[in-house]
């Protein structure tokens, strides 16, 4: 069932189970679940405020999704990084 509902989709979020992130490669789903983490974190900051939050309008936000669709390969370079500061702080992560 779950592999049937991420047809087309790289995250699904299930009520008391978590999120599941796939991707072309473990460096893409990498990028998914840091980028969702970063909005997730964003969005409760946001909300912290108690204040009525200003939300983009539906056509705006589908253009900056569809423009981000278009980085793909970044997700590479930034988990070589991720995989490079690990391996001079913490080189025992590769065991």
């Amino acid at each position: 069932r779950v592999a049937d509902a991420m047809v087309g989709k790289s995250v699904m979020m299930m009520g008391n189970h978590g999120v599941t992130v796939v991707g072309e490669t473990v460096a893409h789903a990498f990028e998914e679940l840091y980028y969702l983490e970063r909005a997730c974190r964003s969005v409760v900051l946001a909300l912290s405020t108690g204040r009525p939050l200003r939300v983009m309008d539906d056509s705006l936000a589908s253009s900056i999704a569809e423009m981000w669709t278009r980085f793909t390969d970044q997700g590479v370079a930034h988990f070589a990084e991720q995989k490079a500061l690990l391996d001079r702080h913490d080189p025992g992560y590769r065991d």
